[in-house]
Parts: C-alpha cells; structure tokens; sequence
C-alpha cells in the first residue's frame, strides 16, 4: 500500500534571513563614503516602494513582513555607515547650499498645476490609482522645493511674500501687497477647514498665515486689519490725554460699520478665536474713539444720527425717484441677510435703514411707497385675524394637494402623503400605519439592497426585540447616546415585572454577546449577519411620518473581521450600496462623506454617511449610515480570538462594523420627487 506524507502546519512562521539582514560586522568600522550611504538611501527608497504596493495590492503576510525586515535592515545599515538615521522616504536631505529663486519659483508653479490636476481627478471620481499616481507626484514635488530651500511649500502653490528688512521705514505699497497675501492665506485657511482636512494640511497654512501677518507688524508697527483689508487711513495717534486728532465723526462711524460688517463674517466663518478676538478690539477702538470725539456712544450700526437742528427730517436735496430706488436697494440688501442667515443685529440694523427710508418717503410725498402695504391700526390687525376662512366653492372637492411644496412644506407633505394613501395616522403618537403603497416602495428597496448584500457574502438573521437591563448596562458609553430614547416594559398584566426589560433603540447589546460566543478562532471570521426588523426610539417631540417616528422599519447589519483592513474595506462598499439605492433605485443624488467627531455613532471609530437634499428647505437630510467600530465593542463584550500568528497562544479582538437604512427613505422620496400637481 502506498504511503502519503502530509506537512500539517502548526501556526507558525519560519522567517528565512534575508541578505539584507546580515549586516557585515566590518561595516562599521568602514570610512563614511558618501557615494555608499547614497546608494543605501536609493536601495532604502526602492525597497520602501516594494513595501507599500506589496501593502496596496493585499499580499501574502510572510512576504510582506519579508519585504519590511529587509527594509529595517538597509536603515540599519545606513545609520551604522553614517551614524545617523536615514531621512524620512529614504532621500538624502537637502545640503545648505542657498536656494535658487527661479528654480523655487519654477517647483511652485509645477505645484499649482499639479494640485490643480489632484482636484479635478477627485471631483470628476477617477479612478484610485490615477488619483494615486497624480497625488505621488505632487507629493515628490513639494519634497524637491522642501529639499532646494529648506521649508515647506506654501498652501496652494503660492509663494510667501519675502520679508522686508526690519530697519526699513514702512512701505505703503509693500504693506498693501502683505495684506493681500493676508487675506488670499486667510481664504486658504478657510477652505482647508470647511474641507475638513487633515491638521497636517491645515496647521502650515496657519503657520504661513501667522508669518505674514508678523511680517506686516515688522514692517508697520501694527496689526493687520481683520481678513487683511487695509484698515481706512486715520491721523496720527494722539497725544496722552487728548481726543482723537480727525475731527470727522462721520468717517469714524464708516470705519465702525465696516468694521462691524468684518466681525460679523469672521463669525459666520467660525473664523479663529484669535482673528475674531483681534477684530472686535478694533472695532472697540473705533467706538471710544468716536465717543472721545463727540461725548456720545456710537449709534447702532455705525450709522450717523441726523444732526439736532433737523431731527427726523429727511434730506429735502434727495427726489422721491432716489427714494424709492434707494428703498428698493436696502429691501433686496434685507433679503440678502436674512436668505444667508445674517446674525440678528445686521438684519435688525438693514431693517431699521429700510423703515428709516419708508419714513423719509412719506414724510416728502405724503404717502406710502410704492408696494408698502397700508399701515393697519391694532384693531384692524385683531379684526383681520378673526376673519374666517374662505369658503370652498360648490362643487369643489378637497380630493387635490391644496398647500403649495415651496410655500407650506409641513401642511403639503402631510397631505400627500395621507391623500396619496401612503400613512394613515395611529392613536399613539410617533406611530403610524404603513399603507399598501409605501411598503411597496419599502420591498424595492429592501429587494435591491438585500441581493446587493448577498453578492458580499452577508447573510439574514433576526435577533429578539428585547434587551436586558443588564446588557445595557455593559454598553454604557453607546446606550448614553440612546438612554432618553429607550422604551421600557415594567409590566406583566397588573404584575410588576423583577427587571425592567428594554426594547431595543439598536441591536448592539442584543446581538454581540452571541457573536462572543460563536467566536474562538480565527477560522470563525469573518461574521457577516444583517437583519429586517423594527426599533423603537421614543423621547422626541414633533414626529413626522417617515422621517421621525418612535417605532421605524430597516435594515441593520452587523459584522465582525479578524483584521483592521477587511473591516474599513467593507465599510466603504456599504456605504457605495446605499448611496446606489438612492441614486440608481430612487433617482436621488446624494453625497457620500464622513460625520465629525461629535455626530458620528456614539462608541464608533468613525461615521460614514449618504446625504440627500431637500431643495424646498434648503437643507441636507441623512440618506443612511454605516460605521466602523473598531475594537471598541469587541472588547466590551469580549469578542476576541486566538492569534494565528502567535506560539504563546495570544488573543486578539476583533474588528466590527454596523451599518442600517430605514423607511425614513420613503419619506425622501416624497419630499425629493412630489410637486404641487393634483
């Protein structure tokens, strides 16, 4: 009978030494040559390119760790030659010889242009490796202009202004060119953070911002204006005691509204604390000074009162043509700021100007301006107020839409849904009744998401509705999240139950204890379960059908891997799959993103996102989530493995997702794709 030898593995690894490893003990004690570290920081620089796409295209751990102890070996061996580290990416620093300004210049518009290429690939979706490749060669480019003058580039590509020498009087043309680079760095600081990018990105542009502003205080002896606008020229400083020398309060009041005007911009930008801090001191000064000069505070605004003599008179040289002109103007600027969400004191100070010209137009004509309505005495407006409703002509049914979507969205979104026959309302609050036509819509979308899932190998469960007290209490950190939103049972008949039973807002604390149990090698991942069911989240006020309701339908799954890698993939190909419901199912666009820190679900690594836009409101909705929990909750419910890799019988816990999507789709629908049609 024939004999079969069968090799059976028993976990662990036989790492062969590498040439690079073995470094010669004559090494150091070799000269430094600098043509040998140069071809050991060449060799370290291929050898950390053959790393990371060993890394990118997902190969074998053995040849990866392989790959790395060679790598660890060659930077060994350079800093045993040379004494010191090899720099960062294996390219030899830069030598202090003096930059060469037109070569600088030359990197800097090389990488204008290549930023520029980096953009447009990202906001047309190319493909990964082409973004990839355009982003290594930006990369390779800021390294050459960091390698020739010994800084990093500036934000954008855009040389920093050169610092005038500090013995120089101040130049009014310089300082005007340094306020501009100001306000350009200011606007790229901006944009970095409504971005959300990373500090790396964001704390140069900050530093470049910061040098150009000590570079105007070097050459003028004072701060620059807020958002690096030339302040408007004043005198001279006065003397101690004295008042201000320009005798124009009129100009002053200008500079307080202008000023004003920069404060109240800083702030809707969420501009830093210190720039908005900087802004309002002037702006303080602005107001003493006017108050030094006349012995009055400035009025609101900044505006200037109508001189004593002609109290409330208007401008008999304006003609009511420049009036109403002058109205219309100040009307349209109202609009502007209350459209943009203007604080309050710059609508109430545009509205003021407004009745302020209304005024002088009846005072000059005698009558109201043209498209004012009447002015209505209290008792009129009581009486007006009491008047009934129109009546409904015979004949006419109330069957049709009768709001109008961009007039009255709430009454319009409520009727059609009721009338279309999608809702029927419930007598518990928060709850309604799913009608034929809108689970209709619910089983498409479940239908198209379910056979997407199951193309990734994820399979359907279901857990129970119920949560022991006592699970809760494990996952305090997430429940905190959900504790005012949590229902309880506490009865059982007329019977007192011995421990409240939860029911479940979410499905984390039902399903993770199994998971715990189900789970004891690495052979048992990765787990990949999801379920259709209903969650109650109860303490809310103002329900809305659909989009906020106490008891929803949806999806959640919930899923565990072995390595930080699979799990982050998956999170990402789920969130592509909701945002295919919505646009290739429902015909709805949405952006895809990523939550910050304070939004994202409570006890996550980090919360990706599908936004959709509701253009009757002006406002974003969210679409669907899915998160990436990290070790998080497999450490508290002791979701954990033996290492594979490890002789010693080490354990590992494991790396989860969840993500979900509910009916509040449907409700998208309707406010995305209804119109006022009857």
């Amino acid at each position: 009978m024939p004999c079969m030898l069968l090799n059976i593995p028993d976990g662990r690894q036989q790492v062969l030494p590498t040439p690079a490893a073995v470094a010669s003990p004559a090494s150091s004690k070799t000269p430094i040559s600098s043509g040998n570290a140069d071809a050991i920081l060449s060799q370290i620089t291929d050898q950390g390119n053959a790393v990371r796409n060993l890394k990118s295209q997902k190969a074998n751990k053995d040849e990866i760790k392989a790959a790395v102890d060679k790598l660890l070996a060659l930077k060994k061996q350079y800093k045993d030659l040379t004494g010191v580290d090899p720099p960062a990416g294996g390219k030899p620093a830069a030598k202090p010889t003096a930059p060469a300004s037109g070569n600088a210049d030359l990197l800097l518009e090389q990488i204008t242009t290549q930023g520029n290429v980096v953009r447009n690939l990202k906001s047309q979706k190319a493909d990964k490796d082409k973004i990839k490749a355009a982003v290594d060669e930006l990369l390779a480019l800021k390294t050459k202009y960091k390698d020739l003058t010994g800084v990093n580039p500036p934000p954008g590509g855009k040389p920093a202004a050169k610092p005038a020498p500090a013995s120089t009087p101040a130049a009014s043309g310089n300082a005007d060119k340094i306020l501009e680079q100001i306000a350009e760095q200011g606007n790229v600081v901006r944009t970095l953070k409504s971005e959300k990018a990373g500090k790396d990105k964001i704390k140069p542009a900050v530093d470049q911002l910061l040098a150009l502003k000590k570079q105007y205080k070097d050459l003028t002896g004072t701060d620059p204006p807020p958002g690096g606008k030339p302040a408007a020229q004043s005198a001279a400083p006065p003397s101690a005691g004295a008042g201000p020398t320009n005798p124009d309060g009129d100009k002053i009041l200008e500079q307080i509204h202008l000023q004003g005007n920069v404060v109240r911009q800083l702030k809707s930008d969420k501009a830093p604390k210190p720039e908005v801090d900087a802004a309002v001191q002037l702006l303080k000064k602005h107001k003493a000074d006017y108050k030094a000069l006349t012995g009055k505070d400035a009025p609101p605004g900044g505006k200037a009162p109508s001189s004593e003599p002609v109290k409330n008179m208007p401008d008999t040289s304006v003609t009511p043509q420049q009036l109403e002109a002058q109205i219309k103007e100040q009307g349209d600027k109202v609009r502007s700021a209350k459209g943009r969400g203007a604080q309050k004191d710059e609508i109430q100070g545009l509205v003021n100007a407004l009745l302020k010209l209304k005024a002088d137009y009846k005072t000059l004509t005698g009558n109201d301006p043209p498209g004012s309505a009447p002015q209505q005495s209290s008792k009129q407006k009581k009486k007006d107020k009491k008047a009934p409703a129109p009546k409904i002509e015979a004949g006419v049914t109330r069957l049709g839409i009768e709001a109008k979507k961009f007039e009255d969205l709430p009454n319009w979104y409520s009727q059609v849904i009721t009338k279309s026959e999608m809702i029927e309302y419930y007598d518990v609050s928060g709850c309604y009744i799913l009608r034929p036509w809108s689970f209709f819509i619910w089983e498409a979308i479940q239908k198209w998401f379910d056979d997407g899932i199951k193309l990734m190998g994820v399979t359907n469960c279901y857990f129970p509705m119920f949560v022991s007290n006592a699970a809760l209490e494990k996952e305090k950190t997430h429940i905190a999240d959900f504790a005012p939103e949590v229902a309880w049972v506490t009865k059982s008949g007329d019977s007192e139950l011995a421990e409240p039973i939860a029911i479940r807002p979410t499905s984390e604390t039902v399903m993770y204890p199994s998971y715990a149990s189900w789970v004891q090698s690495h052979r048992d991942l990765p787990i990949k379960l999801n379920q259709w069911c209903n969650v109650v989240r109860w303490e809310f006020k103002h329900p809305q059908p659909f989009l906020r309701t106490r008891e929803f339908l949806w999806q959640e799954g919930h899923t565990a891997y072995a390595t930080k890698e699979e799990a982050h993939e998956e999170v990402y190909d789920i969130l592509d799959l909701y945002h295919g419901v919505y646009k290739e199912l429902l015909a709805i666009p949405t952006v895809k993103g990523r939550k910050t820190e304070k939004e994202k679900f409570a006890g996550g690594d980090f919360t990706t996102t599908v936004e959709g836009y509701v253009s009757a409101t002006g406002r974003g909705i969210q679409g669907a989530t899915s998160h990436h929990l990290g070790q998080n909750f497999s450490k508290m419910f002791n979701i954990q493995f033996e290492d594979p890799n490890s002789t010693t019988g080490d354990k590992l816990f494991a790396h989860q997702n969840s993500w979900g999507l509910s009916t509040r789709s449907i409700g998208v629908v309707v406010m995305v794709h209804g119109d006022d049609k009857v």
